[in-house]
């Protein structure tokens, strides 16, 4: 999906939250939350300094209900994005969450499912969470206390230099790889329960499971892969001749160890909509990837052939 909204915004939005958990955003100013009510697993930086809390553009009423939910809240002085991530779509556009945002004012966002800008927008607001004063208890006590004096034009968050922050692409890889038995590497049963603890804290969606490969020597794929890129394994079942290959799956940590030996956390892939090897290979042509794809591949490929795999990926 990748579409312009104006009319109608909020709504269509609403409605497309509903089916799609959880949400991670990045929204300036933050007043009106009946949308979207952040809450539980969901991730939200807005702007909540004092200019912008006693211009009324950002609420302490939104911010406290949204905390009662759950929500982690954030706030950053100098914020001026506006984008979501509501489970599998990205939307980036110019809307704040308010009343005249979803009554009034004439907005325009992107919406798309395309898991490149999906896993940008994430590493964005992961990166804004670093820079951001994390909104709890005392701060929402302080922020309540502010006079709300509606003025039009404030809330910029005054003066202060804007905080740089890098974007980094997300690459996507094919990679071959062969289970191996369960007791297979004993000494490194702590460091794989280390790694499955951290990695828990980047899931998208907090009822998937981790999975992990397990990489050695000096490939492309182990030497350059990193946290946000997209895996698409080709899986070689223990002690079968025939391997399958699975939709993208998101690396949330990386995990080097000694003698060029790595080990990726994945948010685990669906195992529904795998496809035998030979079927894939045809997909891969058409999606022009031409060098032959085999069950020891470990390359990169390009966002656009990404892209077009997920549009020939048949439907189960």
């Amino acid at each position: 999906m990748h579409e312009l909204i104006s009319a109608g915004l909020w709504k269509k939005l609403e409605t497309l939250a509903k089916k799609n958990k959880p949400w991670a955003g990045a929204i300036a100013y933050f007043s009106d939350a009946s949308r979207l009510e952040f809450g539980r697993g969901d991730i939200l930086v807005i702007n909540a300094s004092d200019p912008a809390i006693a211009s009324g553009q950002t609420s302490a009423a939104a911010i406290s209900a949204a905390q009662k939910r759950g929500a982690a809240l954030y706030s950053l002085a100098n914020l001026h994005a506006k984008l979501l991530v509501l489970g599998k779509f990205a939307v980036i556009g110019s809307a704040n969450a308010s009343k005249s945002s979803d009554n009034s004012l004439i907005e325009a966002s992107i919406v798309t499912s395309d898991p490149g800008i999906r896993s940008q927008a994430r590493a964005f607001i992961a990166q804004l969470v670093q820079l951001a004063t994390r909104i709890d208890s005392k701060f929402l006590q302080r922020i309540e206390q502010i006079p709300v004096s509606q003025r039009r034009g404030a809330g910029a968050g005054g003066n202060r230099k804007p905080s740089s922050v890098h974007i980094r692409n997300p690459r996507v890889w094919i990679a071959g790889v062969r289970e191996m038995a369960d007791d297979a590497h004993p000494e490194e049963a702590d460091d794989i329960e280390a790694g499955t603890e951290e990695a828990r804290e980047h899931l998208t969606d907090p009822d998937a499971d981790i999975d992990w490969i397990r990489f050695v020597g000096q490939t492309q794929f182990r030497i350059g892969a990193k946290r946000g890129d997209a895996v698409i394994q080709v899986w070689t079942p223990l002690g079968a001749k025939r391997a399958w290959v699975c939709k993208p799956a998101t690396i949330l940590r990386r995990q080097d160890e000694e003698g060029y030996r790595t080990r990726f956390f994945l948010e685990e892939a669906s195992d529904d909509d795998a496809l035998p090897l030979a079927a894939f290979r045809k997909l891969a042509i058409r999606a022009g990837i031409r060098r032959r794809i085999g069950p020891s591949s470990a390359r990169e490929i390009t966002i656009e052939q990404a892209r077009a795999l997920q549009v020939l990926w048949p439907e189960q």
